[in-house]
């Protein structure tokens, strides 16, 4: 197995977390799924959970932080959040010395990957995404955020491998089910990137280095991996920096391959 590897475990709004290793010690951004589920998707894909060591959690709604609380209890991991994150989690694990506040645009050490925090524009105060490098190779998994902002773009330049949020297809969002207070909050600067939103900071900040492009945290009602990956296609065509990258989508319900970094 490659020395520096990740497994999407799950990836929308039933559930969310990733699995990353590097050189044998191992963590998870966020961990929206069960302790349960999080053990069965382990070890559906043969990845040893005693491996995590820390949680990095993005933000406090709850599919991102929904297992983080049993998930914590019963593998003594740490975990690394923005204040108003860890104020959600347990008190024991707030003053029991497993919890670190991690504050916005900030590098910090985790093992022997190193990791950096990304300002995101959502209304969860405190969100931020992730960029985790190890040995001159770099992840980033960004999601939940309204806007693509500086922090943003400087993110998806310098990344080898990206996860990155295609939450839904406009036409879509505003002909579904869903009541206008919902679609105003999902549109807004505070929501979710729409495709074309992630295909347009895509071809404006994605550089030669990427190799792989995963896209995430797709709606189950109002996108379809079809549409996402198609608006995708068409502005990498665009670019010539992006000739390489390999594209798919990460699946809300099923864990994904283990790929190399």
């Amino acid at each position: 197995m490659p020395d520096f590897h990740f497994c999407i475990l799950g990836s929308g709004s039933k559930g969310n977390a990733c699995y990353v290793e590097a050189d044998g010690e191992a963590l998870l951004v966020d961990c929206g799924l069960s302790a349960r589920t999080i053990g069965e998707r382990l070890s559906e894909k043969n990845l040893d959970a005693s491996k995590i060591g820390t949680v990095l959690l993005t933000h406090y709604h709850s599919d991102h932080i929904r297992g983080a609380d049993v998930f914590l209890r019963r593998t003594g991991a740490n975990v690394f959040a923005t204040k108003d994150t860890l104020k959600r989690l347990p008190e024991e694990i707030q003053s029991g010395g497993r919890g670190f506040e991690v504050q916005p645009a900030t590098q910090f050490e985790v093992g022997k990957m190193s990791v950096r925090a990304i300002p995101n524009s959502h209304d969860a105060p405190g969100t931020v995404s992730y960029s985790i490098a190890y040995l001159g190779r770099t992840f980033t998994i960004i999601t939940d955020l309204g806007v693509a902002n500086e922090h943003t773009h400087q993110a998806i330049a310098w990344s080898d491998v990206l996860v990155f949020e295609s939450n839904h297809d406009l036409t879509m969002l505003e002909h579904g089910p869903y009541p206008w207070p919902l679609i105003r909050r999902i549109k807004s600067a505070g929501g979710h990137l729409s495709n074309e939103d992630s295909a347009d900071a895509i071809k404006r900040s994605g550089s030669e280095r990427m190799k792989l492009l995963v896209l995430a945290h797709l709606s189950e009602q109002n996108n379809s991996p079809e549409i996402a990956l198609d608006t995708m296609k068409n502005a990498m065509r665009e670019s010539s920096r992006l000739t390489k990258a390999k594209l798919m989508h990460a699946e809300p319900h099923d864990p994904s391959d283990v790929m190399e970094i």
